[in-house]
């Protein structure tokens, strides 16, 4: 509707990611293996196991990653049938740390779970900066994956 519209424009209009982080964006993309010119999922998982930060722990365990990668199954079913889509969508993982990708990968049958795996995972604000072996380089990533997920 017009309301979302003007949300939409707004948002746009305050927030415009430069031509470096686009950059980002597209070779995060590539490294997942995702087409930015096909629908795909995407997930964002806290552990609070970060690598170089201090968080407290959600998102725990086995357990609670099978619950996220059923729900994006789930989403995937419905992507595939409301947008008559020939196959399910892949689905782009970010995580606090590189360990919850690789697991729902190895999970992943079809191979649909996708992510840019042996990035130095960034906290904005949390981080402790003296771990990172390029710290403008993990910023750049950091916002180039919000740009992958939203």
């Amino acid at each position: 509707g017009e309301q979302r519209s003007l949300f939409h424009m707004g948002f746009w209009t305050l927030f415009r990611f430069t031509h470096r982080l686009q950059q980002q964006s597209e070779q995060l993309r590539q490294l997942a293996g995702i087409s930015s010119r096909l629908p795909y999922i995407s997930m964002h998982i806290r552990t609070g196991q970060g690598e170089t930060f201090d968080d407290p722990l959600r998102h725990n365990g086995d357990a609670e990653l099978q619950k996220f990668r059923e729900c994006a199954i789930r989403l995937q079913r419905a992507m595939r049938q409301k947008c008559k889509l020939f196959s399910a969508p892949p689905v782009y993982v970010a995580a606090d740390n590189n360990y919850v990708k690789s697991r729902l990968q190895r999970w992943d049958e079809s191979g649909a779970f996708k992510a840019a795996h042996d990035i130095e995972v960034l906290h904005i604000g949390k981080s402790r900066f003296k771990e990172f072996d390029n710290v403008s380089l993990a910023y750049d990533r950091v916002w180039g994956e919000l740009k992958v997920l939203i």
